[in-house]
């Protein structure tokens, strides 16, 4: 009897775990539950420095939707430097003669953005989308369906990159650490901590969001390469501009894009 009740109790055991363990999403639920959120952006613009020609631009990016925000980083839907400021008022710009607009493109659609931030040395961007365009782009989530807390090391990760514009394509990665601000690559400077994934990023992958594979969980917000290494803006910078706080306009020169 007890050794029928040895074998039992484990394979008990184990049936239970797998009973409350969620079952786990293949690639392709991982691709629609990203793809829903996940949108291009077109910034279209003129400008000049100082006396020089105006010319002519348009800057092609990636981004995602919460709720009605549209988070991507700033070298994606903007090419000037900028000012520090605060205000309702348009905003200053020395040296610089310029105009951007941003749309968000959902299959036919042509959305017009309201900028709230647009932060040249965190490169971070965070644009409204207008009440009367969020059919069909707008979701439900919120700050419960962003990441907190310490990431472990090896955790897996997830996202859909948009390589050479050819479209979005799905890729796993590894959180491999996190790379603290201030430190130098290649002349320039990390402005913050940044979470850091391998294998890395390719271009195209700026704006696109960092998920985590277990729990679907937004992470951050991916810009840039180390080498091997991804580099990614954790999603507690983007976590202020969330809420329906009134629109400010954010410049700064300081720092170059990373």
């Amino acid at each position: 009897m007890k050794r029928f009740v040895d074998v039992l109790v484990p394979v008990c055991a184990a049936l239970l775990s797998a009973a409350c363990t969620p079952p786990q999403k293949d690639a392709q639920q991982n691709f629609d539950l990203m793809k829903r959120i996940s949108y291009n952006s077109v910034t279209e613009g003129t400008g000049r420095y100082g006396r020089g020609e105006t010319n002519k631009y348009m800057l092609t990016g990636t981004g995602v939707v919460v709720g009605d925000k549209y988070l991507t980083v700033d070298h994606v839907v903007s090419r000037y430097e900028k000012v520090t400021y605060f205000g309702l008022s348009t905003s200053r710009i020395p040296y610089v003669a310029r105009r951007e607009r941003t749309y968000l493109l959902s299959g036919t659609r042509r959305i017009p953005l309201e900028e709230i931030v647009n932060d040249r040395a965190l490169d971070i961007a965070v644009f409204r989308i207008p009440r009367e365009y969020c059919d069909g782009v707008c979701n439900g989530m919120g700050v419960s369906d962003l990441y907190s807390g310490v990431i472990p090391l090896g955790r897996d990760v997830m996202f859909i990159g948009f390589p050479a514009e050819i479209g979005f394509y799905y890729r796993e990665s590894k959180f491999a650490g996190m790379v603290k601000k201030g430190k130098e690559y290649n002349g320039r400077t990390i402005p913050v901590d940044a979470i850091a994934i391998y294998p890395s990023l390719i271009t195209g992958d700026s704006g696109s969001g960092l998920f985590d594979k277990d729990t679907g969980r937004l992470m951050g917000i991916n810009y840039y390469n180390i080498q091997t290494l991804g580099l990614v803006k954790p999603i507690a910078l983007f976590e202020p501009y969330l809420n329906s706080a009134p629109t400010i306009a954010y410049r700064t020169e300081t720092a170059p894009v990373m």
